[in-house]
């Protein structure tokens, strides 16, 4: 069986290039890098993925929600780009039980709807791999995400490590019962 996974990192050919070769080296595993939460959005909104390795620092690209949610981060510069893969996740994520689709920290002039994906993806598909993870666990946490799901990148990481995770966490999800996979999302976009 090959898994898709949709890795999104503005640097994944510069300083994290090092990490991709034990990862496009597995037969088992197919890669898709995008650089942007434009090019991210339009990738989820078109493919379904068995995980999404998710970078927190992302440029927003050609998109004009992503950049009104970017300019209004902007107050803060030095955390722009962060928030900004932050708010995405909130937008993009399964809501637990206990959260409706409107209870985002979103700017109230984005136009939520624009960037939804149908259907949401599961907390148990995505990964969040970024040098800000540790910044935003405590909200990471809140929106679902398992705490070993968010990980802290750092360039002192095994070259292998990542693709070790990835492994695990694909081999984990496997085996959950009622994980919304790969062919349920398909049929659920058809719907």
């Amino acid at each position: 069986m090959t898994y898709a996974i949709l890795w999104i990192e503005d640097n994944l050919q510069s300083i994290f290039a090092p990490y991709l070769a034990p990862i496009l080296a597995d037969s088992s595993l197919y890669l898709q890098q995008v650089p942007d939460a434009a090019q991210a959005f339009e990738a989820l909104k078109h493919h379904d993925y068995d995980l999404i390795v998710f970078d927190l620092d992302l440029p927003p690209g050609e998109n004009k929600e992503m950049e009104k949610i970017y300019r209004h981060c902007t107050p803060q510069p030095q955390k722009a780009t962060e928030a900004l893969g932050y708010y995405l996740l909130q937008a993009w994520l399964e809501r637990p039980r206990d959260r409706s689709s409107e209870d985002t920290d979103l700017p109230a002039d984005i136009e939520v709807e624009k960037i939804r994906l149908p259907p949401p993806l599961s907390t148990s598909q995505v990964v969040v791999y970024s040098v800000f993870a540790n910044n935003f666990r405590k909200e990471l946490l809140q929106l679902g995400l398992q705490n070993d799901h968010i990980i802290q990148k750092s360039v002192k990481q095994s070259r292998f490590y990542l693709h070790r995770q990835i492994k695990v966490f694909l081999k984990n999800r496997s085996t959950e019962k009622g994980a919304l996979t790969t062919e349920t999302r398909r049929t659920q976009r058809k719907a």
